[in-house]
């Protein structure tokens, strides 16, 4: 999910009968509100110094396992994205330097753009190394 949120009603008590699949292994709290303990927000790249001018500007090369962006510029931008295909993921959420959102099918290359980020939102950082 790149926005939105999640509503969810359970019994206030630890392992009531209306508890999700074992979330407490995952999720704390419970009295209005609780905290993450572990997970990710679905950005699988975040790019901090590229801006990709349109979903037409990104594709997934993958013979050579990596996104390729075409900047406004005219240059190009490859990553390698091989760890993040060892998981055979059907998509790949990309976040550029103006906030912008792009989910690229592993299958076909091609990109979509599906939003930006919401303001004031968070995101778990993790650059691809240079």
């Amino acid at each position: 999910m790149a926005e939105g949120v999640i509503r969810l009603m359970t019994d206030k008590s630890e392992g009531a009968d209306n508890a999700m699949w074992d979330i407490d292994k995952v999720f704390e709290g419970g009295s209005e509100n609780g905290t993450v303990i572990n997970g990710t927000e679905g950005v699988t790249i975040i790019l901090p110094d590229v801006l990709i001018p349109g979903s037409g500007a990104i594709t997934l090369d993958t013979a050579k396992r990596e996104i390729v962006i075409v900047t406004a510029k005219g240059d190009i931008v490859r990553k390698d994205v091989s760890k993040q295909l060892k998981e055979n993921p059907k998509t790949i959420t990309v976040k550029d330097s103006g906030g912008n959102l792009y989910s690229v099918d592993t299958k076909t290359g091609k990109a979509t753009s599906i939003g930006k980020v919401p303001a004031g939102g968070s995101q778990q950082q993790i650059p691809l190394p240079a």
